[in-house]
C-alpha cells in the first residue's frame, strides 16, 4: 500500500471516529445547560438544577423527547448534592432514566427509587453478571 493511501485510510478512519464521538445536534427544546450524556448505544440529554424542593432533572432523548423530568434523590441515601455538585458525567453514564454526577454519585427519578435500591442493594445473579 502506498503511503499515499496508507494516509488517506488513516485519515477516514480518525474521521468516523471524531464523528462517531460528537454530541448530535441539540433539539430546540433541549435546554442550554443539558450535558449530552452516551451510554453504550446512544446518549440522552441530561440537565439537573437544585431549588427548594430539592434537586429537579429532566432527561431528554436525541430527537429531543422528554423521558423524564421530576424530582430526582441520590441513591446512596446521602444528603442532596449541592449546585455546586450537580456536574453530569458526559462518559459512562449509564440508562435513560438515573444520572450519575462528575463526583461518582447516582441520582434516580424519584417515582422509581424503590425499584433502583432493589435493583442496586440485591446480590449479583449466578454467573456474576453486573445487574447494573
Amino acid at each position: 500500500m502506498s503511503l499515499l493511501r496508507r494516509e488517506a485510510v488513516v485519515f477516514v478512519v480518525l474521521m468516523m471516529v471524531c464523528v462517531a464521538c460528537s454530541p448530535p445536534n441539540r433539539p430546540a427544546n433541549v435546554s442550554a445547560l443539558a450535558v449530552w450524556a452516551e451510554s453504550a448505544k446512544t446518549g440522552y440529554w441530561k440537565s439537573c438544577a437544585a431549588d427548594q424542593a430539592g434537586i429537579h432533572c429532566t432527561i431528554w432523548n436525541q430527537t429531543g423527547s422528554v423521558l423524564k423530568d421530576e424530582r430526582f434523590l441520590p441513591l446512596d441515601g446521602g444528603r442532596l448534592p449541592s449546585a455546586e455538585e450537580l456536574h453530569v458525567k458526559s462518559a459512562g453514564n449509564g440508562g435513560p432514566y438515573d444520572i450519575r454526577l462528575d463526583n461518582g454519585r447516582l441520582l434516580v427519578p424519584e417515582s422509581m427509587f424503590s425499584k433502583y435500591k432493589e435493583r442496586y442493594n440485591s446480590p449479583a445473579p449466578s454467573g456474576g453478571e453486573d445487574r447494573r
